[in-house]
C-alpha cells in the first residue's frame, strides 16, 4: 500500500526465481562456487560433524495472507516444543531483520505478536534498529535493548539474556543468521527463524532442531494475497449486477 508518488508495496520485495511450490522438504542442494556474500559476524563455514543440518520447515498453508499468522502456525506445529514444559525464550536480532519499509514493518509486527506467546523475550540491535522497531512494539519495547555500533554487541546482549534465566533447560527460538547462537543448543531445543536463509551460518544451521526461512514465508504470504485477490475479483466480475439479478 502506498500514497501518491510512492512505489507500490511489491517494490519493497526482493524478487528471485524460485520453484512455484514450497520450500524443499529435504536439505537444500549444496552450493557451487564461492559464496555470493560474506558470512555474517559470528558465522562459521565449518559444519560440525556427527549431525545432519536441519532442513527448512514447510511453507505455511497456501491461503495464509498474514505473516504473523504464518509464523504462529509454524511455531504451533513444532512437536518438540509441544512435548516439553521447559520455559520458552525468544531472542530477536534486530540487526538481522534488514528489509525495505513494508517488509520490515511486516516482520517486526509478526515478531511482536509472536513474542507475547513466550515466557521470556529479548530483542537487541543497534540504536537505529531499535528506534525503527519502537512504534510497532508497544509495551514490548522494554524488552528491546539498543547497543552501540560494534561487531557482535547485540549478539552478546541476547546470549547474556539467555544465561540470566536460571532454568537448566529452555525452549529457545532465535531470529538471526549468526553462528554465535549455535551454543544455545546446549540448553534444549533450538528453533531458528532465519531472516535470510542464504546468509545463514552453517554452524547455526547444523545445530538447529528446527529451521525456517522468513523470506520464503514472506513470498508464500505475498503469493497467497495475490491468489485471494484474484479470486475476489473473479467472483465480483461473474456476479450478476443488482439491475439484472431480478429479471
Amino acid at each position: 500500500m502506498g500514497l501518491g508518488g510512492q512505489a507500490p508495496e511489491w517494490d519493497e520485495y526482493d524478487w528471485i526465481l524460485v520453484p512455484p511450490a514450497r520450500l524443499p522438504a529435504g536439505r537444500p542442494e549444496p552450493r557451487t562456487g564461492p559464496p555470493s556474500r560474506p558470512r555474517p559476524a559470528g558465522g562459521s563455514s565449518t559444519r560440525p560433524s556427527g549431525r545432519a543440518a536441519a532442513a527448512p520447515a514447510a511453507a505455511p498453508p497456501k491461503d495464509v495472507t498474514d505473516l504473523g499468522e504464518a509464523v504462529r502456525l509454524w511455531v504451533e506445529q513444532d512437536p518438540v516444543w509441544a512435548a516439553s514444559v521447559a520455559p520458552t525464550l525468544l531472542l530477536v536480532d534486530l540487526d538481522n531483520l534488514r528489509a525495505g519499509r513494508v517488509r520490515w514493518q511486516d516482520r517486526i509486527t509478526a515478531l511482536a505478536a509472536l513474542a507475547r506467546r513466550f515466557d521470556h523475550v529479548t530483542m537487541a540491535g543497534q540504536h537505529d534498529a531499535v528506534r525503527r522497531a519502537r512504534p510497532h512494539l508497544g509495551d514490548l519495547i522494554e524488552h528491546a535493548r539498543a547497543v552501540d555500533d560494534g561487531q557482535d554487541l547485540a549478539d552478546h546482549v541476547l546470549l547474556d539474556a539467555a544465561k540470566a534465566i536460571p532454568a537448566r533447560q529452555l525452549r529457545v527460538m532465535v531470529v538471526s543468521n549468526d553462528g554465535i547462537f549455535a551454543t544455545l543448543k546446549d540448553r534444549g531445543p533450538l528453533t531458528v527463524l532465519s531472516p535470510d536463509y542464504q546468509a545463514l551460518s552453517d554452524q547455526l544451521r547444523a545445530r538447529a532442531t528446527r529451521l525456517a526461512d522468513l523470506a520464503s514465508m514472506e513470498r508464500e504470504v505475498t503469493n497467497a494475497r495475490r491468489r485471494v485477490g484474484r479470486r475476489r475479483r473473479s467472483t465480483t466480475s461473474t456476479s450478476p449486477s443488482p439491475a439484472t439479478a431480478g429479471r
